[in-house]
């Protein structure tokens, strides 16, 4: 709900109005309870008075049990009009004892007014009326009791007169207080409400050249001084604003400059990244169809002897079948050689069947992004059968891997990121000839594979380990290293496998490699569609 808005004007106005109609009426709602108050109990001793004069004439009637005589003495306060009721009692006893009895009343038409027993009480109100007893005695003896009555509304009527005399100049004296105060108000209120329309007057034109009138030396001269003081202060602190604002806006224009040079170098720098991603996949591809003729070599090499053995022999068979020299033992030797021929045939060709199907998924996973199923420990020993040409100089592998842990993730992304580990080993860590040692270790629990690579190489030293996931960091650049391929394994953890990597290593004590990575890994997003 939106304020009222009130102008400091009408709240002091208002406020003047609240203080003298407060002040006034506490001071006339006084004066009506201390003329009320007074005039009571002025009645009430009066009527006192009254009472004990009368009383004390009655004494001779009530002892000779004259009625006439009292009731004559009672109505001498006829002379009061607003006495109302007097009822004398004559004691048979005790006064306030059930036997006592109206002696007198006046007037006598009010006799059945008179109570039976006199109150206890030797004065009394009600709303419109005092009540007043006097005990009546001689000589120290008691020998009744009056009450005389008074209507009070006289009184309130004069109380009501007085009230309406003390409104009428309470009202007299507000219109004479205020006219003063609301002449005063506009003497007071008129500087401030020049100062407020200057500060309005600023406020829109941002015009800090402005300055208040300085009409008094009081309170609202000195704030009229500081206004100006302030405004001042303002005017150089905005001249100094502008001059800053326009030397930043010369700086902006050539930090956008320098900002779209720094895009367009960022755009060749990324293209020039993306040409090195494909050319360390098509270096892994390399060494794959390598590591394929490689580990191929041997059972097709063992198969085209054992067929050419066979032939050898069946051409030898065929000769001594034509010529008729044949004997049986020749053909036993034959078949038997047959049999063992074709046994080996069969073993090896299996054998590079089984390599080449190997080599074919590793070879699809690296080139694409196929998402999968499939057992760690023999998809490891896949991928590292295919590094056999580079693993045979001087190193040797030992894995530990439980076949119970399976994934679902993204193969391919696993087989680089191996290839990549294997090829630092060897570049890196036993380029000075020593014996190499390479062992994987794999674990899972609660959801979570954690994969521990480790090599016996010469190790990273202290400064360089924290840049060894950085993008173009190499050690060996003159030496064909690119530093692209831990920052490419770093990116395929944490972004296609939704995991995480950590280095540790000491000169000459090798580099331990630590991933921790999701079971299921993550569904791909745009991200990992564009290229590490």
């Amino acid at each position: 709900m939106t304020a009222v808005k009130v102008s400091l004007r009408r709240k002091l106005t208002g406020l003047m109005v609240l203080a003298s109609l407060l002040g006034l009426g506490l001071s006339a709602l006084a004066l009506l309870l201390v003329t009320g108050y007074f005039g009571r109990q002025s009645s009430e001793r009066d009527l006192a008075t009254l009472a004990k004069v009368i009383a004390d004439h009655s004494a001779a009637a009530l002892s000779f049990g004259d009625a006439g005589t009292a009731n004559r003495i009672l109505s001498a306060v006829r002379a009061k009009p607003d006495i109302t009721l007097a009822c004398l009692y004559a004691a048979e006893g005790d006064a306030h004892a059930a036997k006592a009895r109206v002696f007198a009343v006046w007037p006598e038409a009010k006799r059945n007014e008179c109570s039976a027993v006199p109150p206890s009480a030797s004065t009394g109100f009600d709303a419109n009326s005092i009540r007043v007893m006097q005990a009546v005695t001689a000589d120290a003896e008691k020998l009744g009791s009056l009450i005389i009555t008074q209507d009070l509304k006289p009184l309130w009527q004069h109380v009501f007169q007085q009230v309406g005399s003390t409104l009428v100049v309470v009202a007299l004296a507000f219109f004479l207080t205020f006219a003063f105060a609301l002449r005063e108000q506009t003497a007071m209120v008129k500087p401030l409400l020049e100062l407020a329309s200057l500060a309005r007057l600023v406020s829109v034109t941002s015009d800090y050249g402005l300055r208040a009138k300085v009409r008094a030396d009081d309170e609202v001269g000195q704030l009229a001084q500081d206004f100006n003081g302030m405004l001042a202060i303002i005017e150089s602190s905005d001249a100094e604003v502008r001059a800053a604002r326009d030397e930043l806006s010369a700086e902006v224009a050539q930090t956008t400059q320098a900002n779209k040079e720094l895009e367009q170098a960022l755009k060749r720098l990324t293209e020039t990244q993306v040409q090195l991603v494909q050319s360390e996949k098509l270096a892994s591809l390399g060494a794959l169809v390598a590591g394929i003729a490689h580990e191929i070599n041997t059972p097709i090499g063992v198969s085209v002897t054992a067929a050419s053995t066979l032939q050898a022999k069946a051409l030898v068979i065929k000769r001594k079948h034509g010529e008729g020299s044949m004997k049986r033992s020749d053909l036993d030797a034959f078949v038997t050689l047959a049999d063992e021929s074709t046994h080996i045939l069969l073993n090896n060709l299996q054998r590079a069947a089984e390599l080449i199907q190997s080599f074919k998924r590793v070879a699809v996973d690296q080139s694409s992004d196929e998402r999968r199923k499939f057992k760690l420990g023999t998809y490891i020993g896949e991928v590292l059968l295919s590094l056999g040409p580079k693993l045979k100089k001087n190193v040797d592998v030992t894995v530990d891997c439980p076949d119970s842990i399976q994934i679902d993730s993204y193969p391919g992304a696993l087989a680089q990121i191996l290839t990549n580990f294997v090829t630092n080993s060897i570049l890196h860590g036993f380029d000075d000839g020593r014996r190499g040692h390479i062992s994987l270790t794999a674990s899972e629990a609660a959801g979570q594979v954690q994969l521990c690579y480790a090599d016996n190489g010469k190790g990273v030293d202290a400064e360089h380990l924290p840049h060894i996931f950085d993008p173009f960091f190499t050690t060996k650049r003159g030496s064909g290293g690119s530093g692209l391929g831990m920052h490419i394994v770093y990116n395929l953890i944490t972004q296609r496998l939704g995991g995480r990597i950590s280095a540790a290593s000491e000169p000459g004590a090798g580099l331990k490699l630590s991933l921790d990575l999701p079971s299921v890994a993550p569904m791909a997003s745009l991200q990992d569609a564009l290229p590490i």
